[in-house]
Parts: C-alpha cells; sequence; structure tokens
C-alpha cells in the first residue's frame, strides 16, 4: 500500500507499507531486530544506514543476507553508546596514522616488510614513540571492538 505523504521542494514523499516476507533484506532485519534509520537510492545499489541491537544481531544480518544471495558492504561501523569514539574506535588522530601507515607498509606482515625505524622516519618521532602509539592504538582497537561485542 502507497500513500503520498506530502510535496517537498525535490519532489514528492510518499509512504509505504511493504510486505516483508516477499524481501529478503526487510525480512532479515525484522528478524533480527534492527531498526532502519536511513535508505537512499535510484535503482542499483540502494544505501542503508540499519541500528543493531549487538554486534551479535549485525552478524546474524550479514549470515542472512549471504545464505539468502544478497549482496552487500559494510561501509562503516559506528557505536552509538560510545559516540566519542567515532567511526575510528577510539585511537587518536597519531595513534591512527601511526597504526594505519604501520598496516600499509607492511610492518604486520609476515616477514616483516618494514621496521619501527622506517615509520619513525615517516613519521619524524622517536622509536619509543612509534611502538607506544602502535601499542595504545591496538589497545583502543581491541577494547572497542572485539571487547565490546564480547559483553554484548
Amino acid at each position: 500500500m502507497m500513500c503520498h505523504a506530502g510535496l517537498l521542494s525535490e519532489g514528492v514523499l510518499y509512504t509505504f507499507e511493504w510486505d516483508v516476507e516477499g524481501d529478503a533484506v526487510f525480512r532479515s532485519v525484522r528478524d533480527v531486530d534492527a531498526y532502519i534509520l536511513d535508505a537512499a537510492g535510484t535503482g542499483d545499489p540502494w544505501h542503508f544506514e540499519l541500528r543493531f541491537p549487538s554486534h551479535d544481531a549485525m552478524s546474524s544480518f550479514q549470515d542472512r543476507c549471504r545464505t539468502d544471495d544478497v549482496g552487500f558492504e559494510v561501509i562503516r561501523v559506528y557505536n552509538p553508546g560510545k559516540p566519542d569514539l567515532g567511526p575510528w574506535f577510539g585511537p587518536t588522530d597519531r595513534q591512527r596514522e601511526a597504526i594505519a601507515l604501520a598496516v600499509e607498509e607492511g610492518y604486520y606482515d609476515i616477514p616483516r616488510d618494514c621496521t619501527t625505524v622506517e615509520l619513525v622516519e615517516t613519521l619524524d618521532i622517536s622509536d619509543q614513540t612509534v611502538t607506544e602509539r602502535l601499542r595504545r592504538a591496538t589497545v583502543r582497537l581491541v577494547a572497542n571492538t572485539i571487547l565490546t561485542s564480547r559483553s554484548s
């Protein structure tokens, strides 16, 4: 069922009743108790902003989409319970810069493609500061992703 809801400067606003049983995406949203915060599209692809009650619910939604052959890409995960984390899960700008560079340059590869000495040259800080930033960034990332998902 479609209802006309009003005129906007950009076009016409409509509200819809949608039969979720016939649509794998919306059925999965309902089944995991998620909320659609925003949806936009003019064809393929559509973009959705969804809120899940837990990390497990989000994982279940992803599993259902895969089972139903629904293609999707997670662009960003954000924890509204900790808005100060932003989309980067807690590391400071300098910690994020250091850990991103370390990953890009192969510091975490086996065998390593770079050392902290090479990171020091790019970041223009001491070796000790590089290792401290990497350690703190890792702790914040784990605390705000893996440990948070375990507690939900």
